[in-house]
């Protein structure tokens, strides 16, 4: 299946508000760089997905530089000018980024902001 950009702005939306989906599945939808990047600004602050599917979505090199300012951005806690934040957004643990023909800057671009996220464990970027 595809998905286009109005269904896209709704799901990135809907992840905005959403306190208990833990698990999304978009593998096979064709988005492209351009959709994934919607998609990003719902997971941005969503606090509740843990294990995301992006398979098969042709993202290709940018799309692979999203998912790494998407990586690097969600991190454990924080801290504020007060102290401690009191709000821990729990990361991403699992992500299944394969058949996305990121190649070499792709998978640079991503592994430079790798180092900033300390609760990935699992990311799959097979062929």
């Amino acid at each position: 299946g595809e998905v286009d950009a109005l269904a896209m702005q709704c799901l990135s939306n809907y992840l905005l508000v959403t306190c208990t989906l833990t698990n999304l599945e978009m593998a096979g939808n064709n988005m492209g760089p351009h959709l994934f990047s919607l998609l990003c600004e719902g997971l941005m602050t969503n606090t509740t997905v843990l294990h995301l599917n992006i398979s098969n979505n042709r993202l290709g090199p940018d799309g692979a530089a999203i998912l790494g300012q998407l990586l690097s951005h969600q991190v454990a806690g924080g801290q504020t000018e007060g102290g401690w934040g009191d709000k821990f957004l729990p990361p991403l643990l699992c992500c299944k980024c394969s058949t996305n023909e990121i190649g070499v800057s792709g998978a640079t671009a991503l592994a430079a902001q790798l180092s900033r996220n300390d609760r990935l464990l699992h990311l799959d970027l097979s062929c």
